[in-house]
């Protein structure tokens, strides 16, 4: 599943993934996948593109 092997390492790695959200049967179908991975792109986001590599609260998704 191509959702599974996404890994970030550039900044259009994290467009894929926001536009695979854009797909409203997708996120029903793979809600879990996607919560995992959006937490991933954060963290390397933070770190890579942010510098930051500590975060005190964790970010909630609401649901």
């Amino acid at each position: 599943m191509i959702i599974r092997a996404l890994e970030f390492k550039e900044f259009s790695d994290c467009q894929a993934l926001l536009d695979m959200i854009d797909d409203r049967d997708f996120v029903f179908k793979y809600k879990h996948d996607l919560e995992v991975k959006f937490e991933t792109m954060v963290g390397w986001f933070l770190k890579e593109k942010m510098e930051i590599t500590t975060r005190i609260i964790s970010p909630q998704l609401d649901g």
